[in-house]
């Protein structure tokens, strides 16, 4: 077999195999791969040329397949272009020169004279240095001592036989300061037989309510002893009809008395502070004064106690900021007029933290002292005043309407005061009672 054609069109991978042929040509069209193989076998017998089949139908393109994943290599940098040049363009010519002079003006009238200035400052006087110390001269030979000479002693003379006369006394010394020793104790005096007056009866002793058990009969005795001064009985205690002056000391109580020290306990206080009420009455907030108005919460102390310093206590609404002047003070208080009697320094960081207690100490400046005794039974007040842009918040109790002020007065108020005063009417009452601790 020889002269065979071959032509495919649109195949994909396709083998062909040609037996015993020789001048084989192949036409690949649309990029077919064909493996042609030839072998060289026995030459049959040719046969019938067949009829040329239809030519096959070309197969539809296929899609086009997704676009690949943008590289993430970098293409070289091209070089850097050359700098542009820079053109001066030519200078214009110059203008021509004018020839045109402008009339002169008019001279002006001359103005007045300045005043004369100030003198300058003296001119310094300056000494020159001090020239230096000439040397010293050569000092002078020394010269040659002179010879120690020493005279004859002259004869003793006569011992004198008479006695001059005696000198006037002098003055008596002044008397003298110091005590001589003490003598010794003289004998003791006899016993005296006189018997002093007997003493008063003391006040009998609150009869007792226990009956002891009866003990046995002693021996009667024959023997009379002394009878002994008659005094209070050493356990008894005071009948209350002995009391002229409307307190006694604790030591002098029945055990069945509750003492100071018991009641303050019981307040959750002590005896060497004074709360102006108890704490426990103290709710969170009660209310904020107004810049410049004087606060007083008046209290009467359930017992003595000397005191350096106050304690108030901010709310948990409204701390202070911008004040010019904020301190507290005490007074005594007589139901119209308060008089402070002790005060501590103004201080603008006061109340500028919510729920903070702020204690001070007693200022002296003014003339006020460092410490004060506050006695049981009188009447005080706690002063306070703020001045400012924000007024904080203060904790304290509420008073009804119309019992603050009652008789003895609960608390009181004073307006546009640029300080605590030294002395103030009160006839003012608040709704309310900020909390203090003198201590």
């Amino acid at each position: 077999m020889s002269d065979i054609q071959i032509e495919i069109i649109n195949a994909g991978t396709q083998p062909i195999e040609v037996a015993n042929a020789t001048g084989v040509g192949v036409t690949v069209t649309d990029g077919a791969v064909i493996e042609l193989e030839v072998t060289s076998g026995p030459t049959g017998p040719r046969g019938e040329v067949g009829a040329t089949g239809p030519r096959g139908v070309q197969g539809e393109i296929g899609a086009v397949g997704p676009t690949g994943a943008a590289s993430s290599v970098a293409g070289p940098t091209g070089a850097t272009g050359a700098s542009g040049q820079s053109i001066t363009g030519p200078t214009g010519a110059a203008g021509a020169a004018s020839t045109v002079t402008g009339p002169t003006g008019s001279v002006g009238a001359t103005g007045a004279t300045g005043a004369r200035g100030s003198d300058g400052a003296a001119g310094q006087s300056v000494t020159g240095p001090t020239g230096s110390r000439g040397s010293d001269g050569t000092a002078g030979a020394v010269g040659p001592t002179g010879a120690s000479v020493t005279g004859p002693t002259g004869a003793a003379g006569a011992v004198s036989t008479v006695t001059g006369p005696t000198g006037a006394a002098g003055a008596a010394g002044a008397a003298s300061t110091v005590t001589g020793p003490t003598g010794s104790t003289g004998a003791a005096g006899a016993a005296s037989t006189v018997t002093g007056p007997t003493g008063a009866t003391g006040a009998a002793g609150a009869a007792s309510t226990v009956t002891g058990p009866t003990g046995s009969a002693g021996a009667a005795s024959t023997v009379t002893g002394p009878t002994g001064a008659t005094g209070s009985p050493a356990s008894a205690t005071t009948d209350a009809s002995a009391l002229v002056s409307g307190t006694l000391p604790d030591a002098r109580l029945s055990s069945a008395i509750a003492t100071y020290a018991n009641l303050a306990a019981n307040a959750n206080s002590s005896t060497s502070v004074i709360d102006i009420f108890p704490r426990g009455e103290v709710s969170l907030q009660t209310g904020t004064p107004t810049s410049g108005l004087v606060w007083w919460t008046f209290f009467t102390p359930a017992t003595t106690v000397t005191v350096s310093s106050i304690t108030m206590v901010t709310g948990n609404t409204t701390a202070a900021s911008g004040l010019t002047l904020a301190r507290f003070g005490l007074y005594t208080f007589d139901e119209t007029t308060a008089t402070l009697v002790a005060r501590v320094a103004s201080d603008t960081t006061l109340f500028g933290s919510l729920v903070t207690a702020y204690q001070r100490s007693f200022a002296t400046a003014g003339g006020y002292p460092s410490s004060y005794t506050c006695n049981a039974g009188s009447r005080y007040g706690i002063g306070v005043i703020v001045v400012g842009t924000t007024m904080p918040n203060l904790v304290g109790r509420a008073v009804g309407v119309g019992v603050s002020g009652l008789s003895p007065r609960m608390s009181g108020s004073l307006a546009s005061q640029s300080d605590l005063p030294t002395s103030a009417t009160v006839s003012t009452s608040q709704q309310s009672q900020q909390f203090a601790r003198l201590s």
